[in-house]
């Protein structure tokens, strides 16, 4: 991706290619099929498969975001709070502590939807948001146990919707 070099760069940066678009589905697409390949019946998922599989689809999921926001790029198709959610889980998930400027200044969404998606987030009680010790300008993000354990199950909930088609079989999938 290019780096914009000042505000006004990042309205007038043009879209990406096709091919571009092409590569980015291809990988997202090929990501989906390797998650998507069951375990042997009756074989259970070890704890560091499970959490490579939730990690996988929430990594997916932002990659299906950017390239959504690539192919729409003048439409607003996205919900903040979400975006906000997602992030902060696949950081926590990759072991990165992630501050509030960081996640405003460094992600894809403006930094004003940002603070307001936090806003909401921390209200309903999905997301924490601590002083820095030694610089109270610092705030840090983190997941409640609620956020954590919702994105969890969502995720781990989410393999069933990739994972049918391949246990029963190309002609008994439709069933």
């Amino acid at each position: 991706m290019h780096q914009a070099r000042n505000d006004e760069s990042v309205f007038d940066e043009t879209p990406p290619s096709a091919g571009e678009v092409r590569a980015l589905a291809h990988q997202l697409l090929t990501w989906a099929e390797h998650l998507a390949i069951p375990p042997e019946p009756g074989e259970e998922l070890s704890e560091a498969q499970r959490h490579d599989l939730i990690l996988g689809l929430a990594v997916a999921a932002r990659g299906l975001r950017r390239l959504r926001s690539a192919i729409f790029p003048d439409t607003q198709l996205g919900n903040s709070a979400w975006d906000v959610l997602l992030d902060l889980f696949i950081q926590e998930m990759t072991g990165n502590r992630t501050s509030l400027d960081h996640l405003a200044l460094e992600g894809d969404i403006a930094a004003a939807v940002v603070y307001e998606a936090v806003e909401l987030l921390v209200e309903r009680g999905l997301l924490e948001r601590t002083p820095d010790r030694f610089d109270n300008r610092i705030h840090w993000l983190s997941l409640t146990v609620a956020g954590r354990q919702g994105m969890s199950d969502l995720f781990q909930l989410s393999t069933d919707f990739v994972r049918p088609a391949r246990l029963h079989g190309p002609n008994q999938a439709a069933a």
